[in-house]
């Protein structure tokens, strides 16, 4: 069923690369095989290869990354997508497949033509839709409402980028950044020794939750209306943050760097598990 759902998205994803495709360049890749990039990075399936392909895209203009960044206020990102992107095909699959063994096996080669048109009907349904909306309903759907607990979170990098981080769950191992981000948290990795340190920003909405690992292995909750500051890779010598809000730190045993928490002009240590 994944196979069902991916070919749906595919449907969508297509003609809107297909649409813009004079504004955007390419020298080794099709609209199609773009939107089954893309595809892959929103599910968190994009192994390295994938995800190296998808920034060289990105890399080759900046007609291609804006395109991709606007993805996000695309109305099929609103709620009516989300509620898609929540069915249970598989559990539903597993009833298709109990009603099936009660009756006569039909050949699979018989099926496809119905099973095309299904999905094509259904790609269509959702285009037709979409042009029709306007941009008065685009311009609704970009404004959300969080609820309560969500993951939902910003990150601001040191050059001044801003990145949501639900929107672009899967594809965050940015050319020369040492993180990953799968959209519920952020993971970061050691750098090597001697490489210049850059603070980065995690912000977290009202309403909102999310969920950080530095790259000392130290796990942050970071609370609604919160914000951390926190470098990239840690000193020889001590291990520091800057929190305004509230946040759950986890943090990993280190006695020749110890790590403090920076709050307003007060400044704690943060030895084990604690609650600031």
């Amino acid at each position: 069923m994944i196979i069902f759902s991916s070919f749906v998205i595919l449907l969508l994803l297509s003609p809107v690369l297909i649409e813009n495709e004079e504004k955007m360049t390419s020298k080794k890749y099709t609209p199609q095989e773009i939107a089954r990039l893309i595809l892959l990075c929103w599910h968190g399936e994009a192994d390295k290869q994938q995800m190296t392909e998808l920034e060289e895209w990105l890399e080759e203009s900046a007609d291609n990354r804006s395109f991709y960044e606007s993805l996000g206020a695309r109305s099929y990102q609103g709620t009516e997508w989300q509620e898609y992107m929540k069915y249970d095909s598989r559990k539903d699959w597993k009833r298709v497949k109990v009603a099936m063994k009660r009756r006569k096996r039909v050949p699979f080669r018989y099926l496809l033509p119905y099973a095309a048109l299904v999905l094509i009907a259904i790609g269509l349904a959702w285009m037709i839709k979409y042009k029709n909306t306007g941009k008065s309903e685009q311009a609704v759907s970009m404004v959300e409402t969080i609820r309560p607990g969500s993951s939902k979170a910003q990150l601001v990098l040191p050059d001044g980028r801003r990145v949501d981080l639900e929107v672009d769950r899967g594809c965050q191992q940015l050319k020369g950044e040492n993180f990953v981000n799968d959209g519920k948290q952020l993971v970061y990795h050691e750098q090597e020794n001697g490489k210049r340190i850059q603070w980065h920003t995690l912000s977290v909405p009202r309403g909102g939750e999310y969920k950080l690992v530095l790259a000392d292995g130290t796990r942050v909750w970071l609370n609604a209306a919160s914000e951390l500051m926190y470098p990239d890779h840690f000193s020889a010598d001590q291990r520091k943050v800057v929190l305004k809000g509230e946040a759950y730190f986890e943090v990993t045993k280190d006695v020749k760097r110890p790590f403090s928490v920076v709050l307003g002009d007060m400044e704690t240590p943060a030895l084990s598990v604690r609650r600031l």
